[in-house]
């Protein structure tokens, strides 16, 4: 068919039906509106927008616009889309930016209009298509991106159309409808504005259109199995740019679903497609190994030659559907070495599994990554078992769950857990196994009725619930347990969550305006992540309508036909390798114990300590140099989490006194004494740089060619007699003094991480670990003070924040302590994570920071979140509210099942700040609903969302909050962290405000904002230096301050570094007074000769750059 006739069938067919439910706009607007969008499903649609007093006179120019332009280009248009303005509403670009900035990014669902006669229009799906409303995934929610715009705005109007995104340029919201018509079928009307704005409507899913995405979904994966059996992995489809990187756990997984999609469709062209595959899996991805007992075991390897436990998971599903449907025994002996592989990662006496090893010589990589491998492991041993009936693959799956129910797994909301669960009460009809699987989503049903992102994930899971709960409810012995199980609220949560799923099905009326239509068509996508299209997304859609076709719509609701004998022959479950975030409960919270164990009257006396300046703390203690967990211990980080702190809590356990006893160590290190102590021997804690020591604690020695930790020759120069010597070499105890006892362990490297996880086992309070781009050490620093009214605290010394430094602090803060509160960095994290094991996570932020060693801020985030992998389900993450990659922290934190606390200014902030007073410091915030007040005396708004904080921990503790914020007013800054002091610089009384420890484009910013709100009596002076560690950003990052310098209002700005110079000829230019210097002997000079009375002088830097040592120079010269 010619374009122009197709074209014209189209608009035949479109015109009378259009008609019935437009209706026009009231003045002063045009009476009708209409965008005309015609597609070839080749290319990206072309979009014509017209207006006219009728609607006859306004469908009459677009028919003729867009026939001209379809004969033009030779369209052969099969897709024709028409939308109607149903109301319009003026903004401003400031005030359109401010209401966009509060909606999550691609999730804006308006047209706008750029002049008052919508001449220049958009639709939402223009927008969105061509990413003009996003920025990136650093950003969580929706910005204006004018180069894309622009771009967009100049192909669809010419280089002619008036752009001006000025804060007080007019621009207008529009509200549209649309109608979409194929020449096969009848026009079909869409969803206008909201969450299913775009797609057509359908009241109630049924068979036939879910028996379509169940078959478009797996011709969409059948495209993309090369001939090699390898996948072409996904695409980013706005500009049609692939997905360059590749998982083979989701290869297994995708294949996995298209067996579930063939199961259905029986199409040729897709069997051929999974044959391909598993060739693939078996040729080149799945190696072998032998193991210790003879066997040999198969593993699924990745990138890096890493073996996961969810790879061999999600193989033994791939292989056992496929045996089953195609009753083919081929893979029955991989299948065997793929469950032995299984069964190596197991720890055989508590039933945990270990989830990453290293191929090939199986060594431990990472004894936990994510909670949900343990529940696709042992989801993929059912399905096996259910095959084979082999016993082996059945009391593994019973041992794994004896520690799934003792740790509370099913808080996570895990889908795997419950197709487990599922599959487990087949043959295990245990009451204990059904309560597990009743938990595992009896509260989380609102959320599953109510999350805004599709979350495919979620019908997984509830279909295998309802899977359940339907032979549960032909068991009378079960029918308390149904009794306790509101049907109708489930059955709720099921059909809505089915239902909403269709708004990430790539329908053709939202897939045309992307760049290449036909790519994608029939796919489904994540909206959030730029409408990802990867495997693993649509396996997830395609695995979850295929239980709901089986199970839901071919079955009566709630009923189960399912029999125990060929549950495994008939059954079409659903996989994915995607984590299913979990729903929090934020009214559960810890209670704390009542009675605190009295403290020790043993106590070791001693002369008080001497200070210690915390700048030459060695930087393998603090976050001046991230480091990888592998520099810790690099020969034995494989045996590092090999004893758990449950089990050593169960040894030796601490009651009260000084921390440490013969025994405790020994536990601990495994080491050997060489002069043993005393019987009655204690220790306090421990000492890894000299810097640090004090009574009570043991030395750390220093090895041979080594540089760390406190040379022999230099024990006469401390200032106390040591408890215990650590080393790791052969000493001559003749020449030692008999009374010093020492210890010999094989690694000092890892007996200090090992001492670290022993001391935390025995504590008895709560820890509260701390992380963040910047306001670490701060927020550390407050938390410790506000908490002293409920009871008694250690914190973070020296911020020693890498794993050395946190096990020293570990093992060196009273055990007794009620509140122990850690600062962590991203380097080591995962690590920093498994000793601490917090039951408090504050997050502060995400910035740029470190980006020589992690590369975006969306690395910093996924790092830092690592901080929640070893804590408990139930427990609680604060999260900032305003944070970039909100999005990532916040899943990370679901994906543990925290209860999450949130704090900011962002609107949907549990604990909000409302206000501050810069001069008062008052400060005012909405705290769950209740208006409360403090006073901070150190200013910047920074410091109110680190006092935010501490309000945050105090409710999850269930603390009373006014104390905490009496306690506020007395906060003052950390020395080199914007402490305020009064001194004299060349005869001058000068105020210092000192903020030159650290800096990264964040803290800079704030100290900035927090500087021009201070008052001075004289002149306000700043003196930058560089922000270090930015990588290839670094000059960006600091000409993006310019502008924050400006509004400081500062009288005189001296610049420190190669970056900063840089900036001069700006400041210069907008007539501010400033200098620039590469000498710090310059600088001092410089500052010194031109001080006056009463300035306030902002120092603020990097500590590498030495504005520190500026400062010290200054304050001495006048001494």
């Amino acid at each position: 068919m010619e374009s122009g006739m197709s074209l014209s069938t189209l608009l035949y067919k479109l015109q009378p039906k259009l008609a019935q439910h437009v209706s026009a706009l009231p003045a002063p607007w045009p009476s009708y509106n209409l965008f005309f969008s015609i597609c070839d499903s080749s290319d990206r649609a072309t979009v014509v927008n017209v207006s006219g007093e009728s609607l006859e006179e306004a469908w009459e120019k677009g028919a003729q616009e867009t026939q001209r332009i379809a004969k033009r280009q030779k369209l052969k248009v099969c897709w024709l889309k028409v939308d109607w303005t149903k109301e319009v509403i003026p903004y401003t670009w400031k005030s359109f930016k401010e209401e966009i900035a509060r909606t999550k990014r691609n999730y804006y669902r308006f047209g706008i209009a750029l002049d008052s006669e919508l001449k220049y229009a958009f639709l939402e799906q223009e927008i969105n298509a061509n990413a003009m409303l996003y920025l990136g995934g650093k950003f969580t929610m929706a910005e204006l991106n004018e180069k894309n715009f622009t771009k967009y705005a100049h192909n669809r109007f010419s280089s002619k159309i008036p752009l001006d995104f000025s804060d007080e340029q007019a621009v207008f919201r529009l509200n549209n409808q649309g109608m979409f018509c194929t020449l096969d079928d009848e026009p079909q009307l869409l969803y206008g504005v909201g969450r299913n704005a775009g797609r057509r409507i359908i009241h109630q899913l049924d068979e036939k259109t879910t028996e379509q995405i169940i078959r478009t979904s797996s011709d969409y994966l059948t495209r993309q199995v090369k001939k090699s059996g390898r996948f072409e992995y996904g695409v980013h489809p706005c500009f049609d740019r692939p997905i360059n990187t590749y998982n083979t756990l989701r290869h297994a997984s995708s294949t996995y679903a298209m067996l579930e999609g063939w199961e259905v469709t029986q199409d040729p062209a897709l069997l051929k497609a999974i044959k391909r595959s598993l060739r693939y899996l078996t040729q080149e991805l799945i190696k072998t190994a032998l193991l210790d007992t003879g066997e040999t075991a198969a593993f699924l390897t990745d990138l890096n030659d890493e073996i996961k436990l969810g790879g061999n998971a999600v193989c033994l599903l791939a292989f056992t559907k496929y045996t089953e449907l195609m009753e083919d025994n081929e893979y029955l002996p991989l299948l065997e070495q793929l469950a032995l592989g299984i069964r190596y990662m197991q720890n055989q006496e508590t039933g945990r599994f270990i989830h990453v090893l290293n191929y090939p010589d199986l060594s431990v990589k990472e004894e936990f990554r994510t909670i949900y491998y343990a529940g696709e492991a042992a989801f993929g041993l059912m399905r096996l078992y259910g095959l084979t009936k082999d016993e082996r693959w059945l009391a593994i799956v019973e041992k794994a769950f004896d520690h799934f129910i003792a740790e509370d797994y099913w808080q996570a909301h895990d889908h795997w857990l419950s197709y487990c669960v599922n599959e487990l009460t087949l043959y295990r009809p245990e009451e204990r196994y059904y309560r597990f699987g009743i938990k595992n989503f009896i509260d989380h049903l609102d959320f599953v009725t109510n999350r805004i992102t599709t979350f495919p994930t979620l019908l997984e899971l509830m279909m295998a619930a309802h899977k359940m709960i339907g032979r549960m409810q032909q068991q009378p012995e079960l029918q308390h347990l149904v009794d306790e199980i509101d049907l109708n609220k489930f059955d709720h949560a099921l059909q809505s969550r089915a239902q909403y799923l269709m708004n990430g099905y790539f329908w053709p009326e939202y897939a045309m305006y992307f760049k290449k239509p036909s790519k994608i068509v029939g796919s489904c996508y994540i909206r959030h992540h730029s409408f990802r299209v990867r495997i693993d997304d649509v396996e997830h859609y395609l695995s979850g309508y295929v239980a709901y076709l089986h199970y839901y719509l071919q079955n009566n609701v709630r009923k189960e036909n399912l029999q125990a004998a060929t549950a495994t022959r008939s059954e079409s479950t659903t996989v994915s390798a995607k984590l299913v975030a979990s729903d929090t409960n934020t009214d559960a919270k810890p209670t704390l114990t009542q009675e605190q164990s009295k403290r020790s009257a043993e106590a070791i006396s001693s002369p008080a300590q001497t200070a210690v300046d915390s700048a030459v703390i060695d930087n393998t203690l603090a976050d001046n140099t991230p480091v990888d967990s592998t520099t810790v211990d690099s020969t034995t980080v494989a045996q590092q989490t090999t004893q758990t702190s449950a089990s050593l809590s169960d040894q030796i356990s601490y009651t009260e006194g000084p921390n440490w006893t013969t025994a405790r160590l020994l536990q601990a290190t495994k080491g050997q004494w060489l002069n043993k102590p005393d019987p009655r021997w204690r220790s306090t804690g421990l000492c890894i740089h000299a810097p640090t020591f004090k009574p009570g604690h043991m030395i750390v020695l220093r090895p041979e060619h080594d540089k760390r930790f406190i040379p022999l020759d230099k024990l006469a120069e401390l200032s106390f007699f040591p408890q215990a010597l650590i080393t790791q070499e052969k000493l001559d105890i003749a020449s030692l003094n008999p009374e010093l006892p020492v210890l010999k362990v094989n690694n000092l490297d890892k007996a200090i991480i090992d001492i670290g996880r022993y001391a935390r086992s025995q504590m008895k309070g709560k820890v509260i670990g701390v992380t963040g781009s910047s306001g670490k050490t701060t927020t550390v620093a407050m938390l410790n003070q506000v908490l002293k009214p409920y009871g008694s605290t250690a914190q973070t010394e020296h911020n020693a924040n890498l794993p050395r430094g946190i096990a020293w602090n570990l093992a060196s803060a009273p055990w007794d302590s009620d509140f122990v509160i850690l600062e962590m960095a991203i380097g080591g994290m995962i690590q920093n994570a498994e000793m601490v094991r917090a039951d408090i996570a504050v997050f502060t932020n995400v910035a740029p920071a470190h980006l020589q060693y992690h590369s975006n801020t969306e690395e910093i985030a996924y790092k830092k979140s690592q901080i929640f992998s070893y804590m408990k389900p139930g427990s609680h993450a604060i999260i900032n509210r305003d944070m970039q990659e909100w999005d990532i922290v916040e899943q990370a934190a679901q994906q543990k099942a925290l209860n999450i606390i949130t704090f900011g200014q962002h609107t949907d902030s549990d604990i909000r700040l409302i206000d501050m007073d810069a001069e008062s410091g008052e400060v005012t915030a909405d705290l769950f609903g209740e208006r409360v007040s403090f006073i901070i005396t150190t200013p910047g708004i920074h410091m109110a969302l680190n006092a935010l904080t501490c309000l945050a921990v105090t409710h999850a503790l269930q603390l009373e909050h006014t104390p905490a914020r009496a306690m506020l007013s007395l906060f003052k800054a950390v020395s080199g962290r914007g402490d305020l002091q009064k001194t004299v610089i060349n005869q001058c009384s000068v105020q210092v405000i000192n903020d030159a420890y650290n800096a990264n484009p964040a803290s800079m910013k704030a100290a900035l904002q927090a500087f021009r709100a201070q008052k001075s009596l004289g002149r306000k002076i700043l003196v930058l230096g560089d922000m270090l560690e930015l990588a290839h950003g670094s000059e960006g990052y600091h000409q993006a301050l310019i502008g924050d310098i400006e509004n400081s209002h500062a009288d005189h700005v001296f610049l420190m570094g190669e970056e900063m110079t840089k900036i001069q000829p700006a400041l210069k230019d907008k007539g501010i007074r400033c200098s620039a210097y590469t000498d710090l002997a310059e600088l001092t000079l410089s500052i010194e000769n031109q001080t006056q009375n009463n300035d306030l002088i902002l120092f603020k830097s990097s500590n590498g750059v030495g504005l520190q040592r500026v400062i010290k120079k200054l304050i001495q010269s006048d001494c």
